[in-house]
Order: structure tokens, then sequence, then C-alpha cells
């Protein structure tokens, strides 16, 4: 799955179980909205919950946050689903005199 496909359902997930959070919200329920497998679903589910996000309660108990909505912040979505991607990709042809470009690149 592409960076942006793991963070973009990531996101879709974390949005489904604060909005439908009276309901159950299973992966085949959010693999629905999503229109994709909800095995894809489970592993993102699975990601989720090491990092503390989601609380998932085995066989058709549902998902759940497991934090306060207003404390889940898109960069801890973002690091839970992309251990090797960096946010933005920098540019690496700056010329190092430039103060700007020297300094973005590190």
């Amino acid at each position: 799955m592409q960076v942006g496909i793991k963070f973009s359902t990531a996101i879709h997930v974390i949005l489904a179980a604060c909005f439908f959070k009276d309901e159950k919200v299973t992966s085949e329920f959010i693999a629905g909205s999503i229109n994709t497998n909800p095995v894809i679903v489970r592993r993102l589910l699975g990601t989720l919950k090491a990092a503390g996000l989601v609380n998932v309660v085995a066989g058709v108990g549902g998902v759940s946050l497991a934090k306060e909505p207003k404390d889940i912040t898109l960069l801890q979505i973002f690091n839970a689903v992309n251990d090797k991607e960096k946010l933005f990709k920098i540019h690496s042809d700056s010329p190092k005199a430039c103060p700007l470009g020297g300094k973005i690149e590190g």
C-alpha cells in the first residue's frame, strides 16, 4: 500500500470510530465505507492499536478510540502507519550556501 493510501485510510478508520462511536464499528463496516478488503482494514487496525490510538475487541466486538478525539493528531496517525517514510520529502540539491535550503536539508 502506498504511504498516502495508508495514511488516508488510517484517518478514515479513526474518523469512523469517532463518528459511529455509539454503533458497533467492525472491520467489515469500515472496509465497506472505504471500498476495500476487510483484511486490509484489520492489518491497519493492528497498527493503530499498537500505537495506542484504537481499542479492538476480537471477533465482531468492534473498534473504538483509545483516546479522546481531540487528543489524536494527524502526526500520531501518520507515525503509526509509516515507520520508514518521512512526512516531507526534501529535495537534496539546494546550494549549501543558501541560508534556507542548506538548513532545511540538515
